[in-house]
């Protein structure tokens, strides 16, 4: 097995204690021991995402009164599913292979473009993640993790999409501009639009942003998009 350097060594073991939610660490600001992810740790963000998938997976429990539930993980914006496919997806677990080999394989098409993804410790008004164009650092909150593979691969692909802004501004550097493709918001969509994560922006960032809502569920889109306007 391969020796971690100290320095890394002590990032990881901050970032779970970070994941695993230790309260007596609330008090320090998690930017200043952010986690570069590269090469060397990406396997460890994918178990990790794993781990997060087998937890939020319907599951069979058993009640006081020995009866039995179904409890699952689900979005308001879900609809409820049957108890048929409950069990169903409890005997065929969804593995997430996809969105795991894009994660992974994104992860290193931004780093041979030049741009670096961390994990940070953000606060709500920073949302789940943003693109820093002037630095070419894309960060992510780490408690995204606990959503899974799916979650993850969409705020991931939604910030590849921020980066073609840029490109099609002038430069990867450059204040993002709008691409000109057509919008498909949904509900939830421009529900999430609405939190006060985007209360101060202008109409034209959120427009931005609509953008990038709009194509985050095509998981090839970021990329295409990349290699239109970037290279």
């Amino acid at each position: 097995m391969k020796l971690l350097d100290k320095d890394l060594k002590n990032k990881l073991i901050l970032f779970l204690i970070i994941f695993c939610g230790v309260n007596n660490f609330n008090h320090l600001r998690a930017e200043k021991y952010e986690i570069y992810i590269k090469d060397s740790n990406i396997n460890l963000i994918l178990r990790l995402l794993k781990k997060a998938d087998k937890r939020n997976a319907p599951i069979i429990i058993t009640n006081p009164d020995s009866s039995q539930s179904i409890i699952y993980k689900k979005s308001n914006f879900q609809r409820e599913l049957s108890q048929k496919e409950l069990i169903y997806l409890i005997k065929n677990p969804i593995n997430f292979y996809q969105e795991q080999n894009f994660i992974k394989e994104t992860l290193k098409f931004l780093n041979k473009l030049g741009i670096s993804v961390f994990l940070v410790d953000l606060n709500e008004e920073k949302g789940s993640a943003y693109w820093l164009p002037e630095k070419q650092i894309i960060k992510i909150d780490s408690k995204t993790i606990n959503a899974g593979s799916l979650t993850f691969s969409k705020i991931l692909n939604h910030e590849m999409i921020h980066v073609a802004q840029s490109c099609k501004g002038g430069s990867i550097n450059s204040l993002p501009k709008l691409i000109g493709i057509s919008e498909k918001m949904n509900k939830e969509k421009n529900y999430l639009l609405s939190s006060k994560v985007y209360k101060n922006l202008s109409k034209y960032e959120i427009s931005l942003e609509k953008e990038a809502y709009s194509y985050q569920d095509n998981l090839s889109a970021g990329k295409y998009l990349i290699q239109k306007f970037c290279t």
